[in-house]
């Protein structure tokens, strides 16, 4: 079969250059020229859908992105960039097997936490029992049948708890007595033969207790197995003031998870130890940042991918405050408009057991790896809108507007997309059921990682393939800074890789030395001023664009 010239229309990127698409299987050679209007169709896929190989696809619209060898006016062809070379079924097969190995591993852990979470709790009961082999017990439905039976003397109740565990709930009748000295105190009258009854939250305070006491000389003495943690799961009435209460304090992150999450409250105190952790790894990822800002800078300095700075002094400080300047305005907001916010989106998640990861059963450092997965995700798609949603990407082009990229880069982002991201990080702590500690935890994993692949540095071609395995690397971010728009519009990830390769947005590149930086409409310099980069969302360039793609198409 014979095929004619057909006609493929251009992006705007292109338009003064002719495609010519490759078709090895069965289409040797085939020319597409610069159509007359924007819309046309190409005529090969037309005529001939059935002949076109699989892991090609034309697109109906002016920003077609093929897989192509375009060519010069004087016909000296030009090979496209190695990210246009990947064949779909490739990525279609990677989206599917990823999709279903996050399926059954989320499978297979929930299924997996809960049966550890229940073998950890018998050998706790165990391990109390062993260090405690004096201690006599008694089981929660036993002690509620004895409260409740009028013939049988009624015992004291202790419990063992803090303060601020007992007023959140506790058994009803229960007196909170922490020591043997306050118990002859409280009950002077009480014989060796009463029986007394002693519980707090799983079982070792108590059993201390009742140890000390059984030493004192009374021999009646019973340590609730399991304690309250084992009372409130059982579905036995807590009490508070005399009322009915439906939530217990889980002491902390570690003993809570035995406590079934329906049950479990988040205290003040929790979340004065959660607040604590967070401002903790709040100091640890600003001096993380200032460690490895000084680290990169250096390798800049000493071995630079590309010389980027005319004047490499001057200009390069000039580059870097103004993007530090950006960076240092995006943090006051920060910290005096949405902390506070998204701390108390936090504690009401907590509060109400409300969110993904409060409705599976993990433990403390399970909850915090499944928190950082999804923030990632978040980013991602935050980052892919930002992109394809005009509005976002009005705000989102000052990061790109960039023609030096480095690692200052990575502070460079307009007030209003922090604004929005932050707005929009409120809805997603309450969803995920993630802590606050949970999300600076994130950002102290993730800052270093976008400073490191923003930096002017290259790596080995071979370790940054088996690095970009995991995460993102400097020459798979180069990418994402490319001019042409089908390689900005891909590599949205700043964490993990694997969601480019889920969500069929990853590309790379085997000339990143190539690369051109910035964006077109931007490159002069008042752009780059600071100034110019806070005045970046406001200007229109749709006009220029026209003018730009009505010219004619050079042949």
């Amino acid at each position: 079969m014979r095929c004619t010239t057909a006609e493929l229309p251009l992006s705007h990127h292109n338009q003064n250059a002719t495609m010519q698409l490759l078709l090895t299987h069965r289409f040797p050679t085939i020319r597409f020229i610069s159509p007359p209007a924007p819309n046309h169709l190409c005529g090969v896929t037309d005529q001939f859908p059935e002949r076109v190989p699989a892991y090609v696809r034309l697109c109906r619209h002016q920003d077609v992105f093929l897989r192509t060898t375009s060519c010069h006016n004087d016909g000296r062809a030009v090979h496209p960039p190695e990210s246009l070379l990947r064949p779909v079924a490739v990525d279609r097969i990677i989206r599917r097997v990823a999709c279903l190995c996050v399926v059954l591993f989320l499978a297979a852990a929930s299924a997996a936490a809960q049966s550890a979470t229940s073998a950890e709790w018998q050998k706790l009961l165990e391990k109390i029992r062993l260090e405690f082999p004096t201690v006599a017990h008694i089981q929660p439905d036993a002690l509620a049948q004895r409260l409740t039976v009028p013939d049988q003397p009624t015992p004291i109740l202790i419990d063992v708890r803090s303060a601020d565990e007992f007023d959140v709930s506790h058994i009803r009748g229960a007196i909170n007595i922490t020591s043997s000295g306050a118990f002859v105190k409280q009950f002077p009258e009480a014989t060796t033969d009463q029986p007394i009854v002693v519980y707090c939250s799983v079982g070792y305070r108590s059993s201390a207790l009742a140890e000390t006491l059984t030493a004192a000389g009374y021999t009646r003495v019973q340590n609730l197995e399991g304690s309250l943690f084992a009372w409130a799961n059982a579905g036995l009435p807590l009490s508070r003031f005399g009322a009915t209460a439906t939530h217990a304090h889980p002491y902390n992150d570690e003993w809570g998870r035995f406590l079934n999450r329906e049950y479990r409250s988040d205290s003040a105190g929790g979340q004065r130890r959660k607040s604590d952790a967070g401002e903790r790894l709040g100091y640890q990822k600003s001096l993380s940042f200032i460690v490895v800002l000084i680290a990169l800078l250096s390798w800049e300095t000493v071995r630079p991918f590309r010389r980027l700075f005319i004047d490499h002094l001057h200009d390069r400080t000039t580059h870097g405050l103004r993007n530090f300047a950006l960076g240092a305005l995006n943090a006051v907001v920060i910290a005096v408009l949405f902390v506070a916010a998204w701390y108390a989106a936090s504690a009401w998640a907590a509060g109400h057991q409300f969110g993904i990861l409060n409705w599976l059963p993990l433990n403390r450092w399970q909850h915090a790896v499944g928190a950082v997965i999804l923030f990632d995700i978040f980013t991602y798609w935050f980052h892919r809108a930002s992109h394809e949603i005009a509005f976002f990407w009005r705000f989102h082009r000052v990061h790109h507007s960039d023609t030096k990229m480095d690692v200052t880069t990575a502070n460079r982002f307009h007030l209003g997309e922090i604004v929005l991201s932050s707005v929009l990080r409120i809805p997603a702590l309450i969803l995920f059921g993630a802590h606050l500690w949970e999300l600076v935890l994130y950002e102290l994993i993730m800052f270093p990682i976008v400073q490191f692949h923003h930096a002017n540095i290259g790596l080995f071609a071979r370790f940054d393939r088996f690095l970009r395995v995991l995460i993102v690397t400097p020459a798979m971010h180069k990418v994402h800074h490319s001019r042409i728009r089908e390689e900005t519009n891909s590599n949205y990830t700043s964490l993990l890789s694997v969601w480019d390769r889920l969500f069929g947005t990853f590309r790379i590149r085997k000339d990143p030395a190539a690369i051109n930086f910035g964006l077109d409409e931007f490159v002069d310099a008042p752009h780059q001023s600071l100034g110019g980069m806070l005045r970046t969302p406001v200007v229109d360039t749709a006009s220029k664009d026209k003018d730009t793609e009505d010219q004619p198409a050079d042949e």
